[in-house]
């Protein structure tokens, strides 16, 4: 099985803040080490100069079976106050017209906040994963290789589903244990493109932890990584 994981606009148009897709690249990572027949290619859309065009290509040329939208952040930041859900609805619906046989799946952080709404508003995505994947997302994966197979694909954790005309949301996984941590293999997709770029944030992150056990009003991780 072929999967291609894309990072959607994170940013306003064309910026120089740009930030390593670290939660795509682990996931990856993870998939090719579990299964080594699946195949995994990555495209950030915040590189490229033309977005959709280079999107176009690489869905064209790669033919993935399954495409995993990364949905990061709701907002650019930097006291911006423009919305990037307008351009996520365009990517889902420009990649469901090029390949509509393709499996559409959804993620990140910023589904997470919305996945009812945004899975109501986009019947085009046939399965989201709310907070952490690494346990679902392979047991997912699994299942749209057989979809016949039926078996416990409804109890997955984080799990966004469509029962009729309502959109179930499973609880996200909240005990993830870090003892079993994959890093994420910089082979896959090379931090070099993110080098001496960036003003104001760090361009690559290093994940430490899961979860936090305070309770700032503005953070939503607890909710979504648990309290540990």
């Amino acid at each position: 099985m072929r999967i291609l994981f894309v990072q959607t606009p994170s940013v306003e148009g064309i910026s120089q803040e740009r930030v390593y897709p670290i939660g795509i690249v682990t996931l990856a990572t993870h998939l090719q080490k579990a299964n080594k027949n699946i195949e995994v290619d990555i495209l950030d859309m915040n590189l490229e100069i033309d977005p959709y065009g280079s999107l176009k290509k690489k869905l064209l040329s790669y033919r993935p079976d399954a495409i995993s939208l990364s949905l990061r952040n709701i907002d650019p930041l930097a006291n911006k106050t423009s919305s990037l859900i307008p351009p996520f609805i365009t990517v889902v619906k420009f990649v469901k017209a090029l390949l509509p046989e393709a499996w559409l799946l959804a993620g990140g952080t910023g589904f997470s906040l919305f996945p009812e709404r945004l899975m109501k508003d986009l019947p085009e995505i046939d399965y989201g994963i709310v907070g952490e994947a690494e346990i679902s997302f392979p047991r997912l994966l699994a299942f749209l290789d057989d979809p016949q197979d039926t078996k416990g694909i409804k109890n997955l954790k984080g799990l966004c589903y469509r029962e009729e005309d309502e959109v179930c949301i499973n609880p996200p996984s909240i005990d993830y244990d870090m003892e079993s941590y994959v890093g994420p293999d910089r082979n896959i997709w090379s931090p070099k493109l993110y080098e001496a770029i960036n003003s104001y944030v760090p361009t690559i992150g290093i994940e430490t932890k899961r979860g936090c056990s305070l309770h700032c009003t503005y953070c939503v991780y607890p909710k979504l990584q648990g309290s540990k």
